[in-house]
């Protein structure tokens, strides 16, 4: 079993990004991307995806660039089902053992993924992805996903110096267990990217704002100000 996840909102800069645990980036043309997903995964409204929705055409831009960015592994470790496929009754558990292999692969590459938006403003995201067989160059999909921002499509672009920096953040631990409030300023960071009108995203970050800087004690507007004057100041 293989894994393949199409990159919304990035450039060729994400080449340089090491997500560990075997997953890779890679480039690869728009065109042999489209082919695959209309031709193996049968896919509907490849191309109107791949220009709106799926975020794989710059902001305002005219053109379509000639590369999409997909993350990949090969996935050894898969419990994939041997027995007959007409078999139910064997077959049940292997659903769950599946569902659960989902997500944790979900949970992993969902921290990388909210770690990169930490670190720079950009709407990076996952927009589909798809679980493969690859049998003599034969693609035989066995499940996909998409995924839906509401957000603006914000390029994620990394300047080079930027890489190994990302690169020794990513490395560390997943977001673990955290503070009550710094678990609640993350979750609206997050659903920053998911709601569908820019004023509840911005409502959405604020209250992340006002939760990372609350200590409970100071007046609101006081305490957010004087928050942003330490986070943003040079000394």
């Amino acid at each position: 079993m293989k894994y393949l996840a199409l990159l919304g909102n990035v450039d060729s800069s994400i080449l340089g990004i090491d997500l560990g645990d075997g997953f890779v980036i890679e480039e690869m043309t728009m065109v042999d991307f489209a082919d695959m997903c209309e031709e193996s995964f049968i896919t509907a409204d490849v191309w109107s995806k791949l220009d709106h929705e799926w975020g794989c055409v710059p902001l305002g831009s005219y053109y379509r660039p000639e590369y999409v960015y997909i993350i990949k592994k090969n996935l050894d470790d898969y419990p994939e089902f041997q027995g007959d496929p007409a078999d139910i009754e064997a077959h049940m558990p292997y659903w769950e053992m599946q569902h659960k292999f989902h997500g944790k692969i979900s949970k992993y590459l969902g921290d990388r993924i909210n770690k990169l938006r930490l670190f720079k403003e950009g709407s990076i995201r996952i927009s589909i992805e798809f679980y493969y067989a690859d049998e003599d160059d034969e693609l035989e999909m066995f499940s996909s996903m998409e995924n839906t921002l509401f957000c603006e499509n914000r390029l994620f672009s990394l300047n080079q110096n930027e890489v190994p920096l990302v690169n020794e953040y990513l490395s560390s631990q997943l977001i673990g267990k955290m503070p009550k409030y710094l678990e609640f300023s993350l979750s609206n960071f997050e659903q920053s990217y998911h709601v569908p009108h820019i004023e509840f995203e911005f409502l959405s970050l604020m209250i992340s704002l006002e939760a990372l800087l609350n200590d409970g004690k100071t007046e609101l507007r006081l305490r957010v100000s004087r928050g942003c004057a330490v986070l943003l100041g040079e000394d």
